[in-house]
């Protein structure tokens, strides 16, 4: 039985990734083959398997040159990839995050370090202390002072007006208010704001 292509998305992810950001993502999905193959020689990577979620595609990789483990994040938003960026990097400090890599916003990708045994924060048997341990590291090690100068998050609103919006699409309800950024000059949510995902690898401690 010949082998799937890592860099064609099978029907079912370009499925999710078309309700979660509509026929613009279309254009995306057929260009996947072209960007992953300039991501892969830019960052000596070699693809050996391929999942994701409704907001990305990830790939799990090995370096031509000392044959690490990797992790390939790609998301047809840049400003998504740009806010998780931003949060990796705040996060840098603590544990419990996986360690970014490298990143290329515009391109929608961001190259996270290999974590073992990789299982995603849903699959985890978290103890009570363990998430409250990881909570307050989350919280502690964030910018000091919000919003600030240059971030890419934002607003805890925005987020909130999201979430609504896309459970309406989802219900068959009207969709999205396009262009719609409730709040603007509210409270920025820091970097914690969705960024850690139910899918997302993290180290327990």
């Amino acid at each position: 039985m010949p082998r799937a292509r890592l860099d064609v998305l099978p029907p079912s992810a370009r499925a999710r990734l078309l309700a979660r950001f509509g026929p613009a993502a279309d254009a995306w999905c057929d260009a996947l083959p072209d960007r992953l193959a300039a991501l892969a020689d830019r960052w000596e990577l070699e693809p050996l398997a391929a999942g994701g979620g409704s907001t990305s595609r990830v790939l799990r990789c090995r370096r031509r040159e000392d044959g690490g483990a990797v992790w390939l994040k790609l998301t047809p938003d840049p400003r998504i990839a740009a806010e998780e960026a931003e949060a990796l990097a705040a996060w840098g400090r603590t544990p419990s995050v996986v360690r970014l890599l490298a990143a290329d916003p515009g391109a929608g990708a961001l190259l996270l370090d290999g974590v073992a045994p990789g299982v995603p924060v849903h699959g985890q048997a978290w103890e009570p202390e363990q998430l409250a341990t990881l909570l307050r590291r989350l919280r502690e090690c964030g910018p000091a002072e919000r919003p600030y100068e240059g971030s890419a998050v934002r607003p805890l609103a925005h987020r909130v007006g999201f979430l609504y919006d896309l459970a309406l699409r989802r219900a068959g309800g009207p969709g999205p208010a396009r262009g719609r950024d409730p709040a603007p000059q509210g409270p920025r949510a820091g970097p914690g704001a969705g960024r850690l995902r139910a899918r997302d690898p993290a180290r327990p401690r």
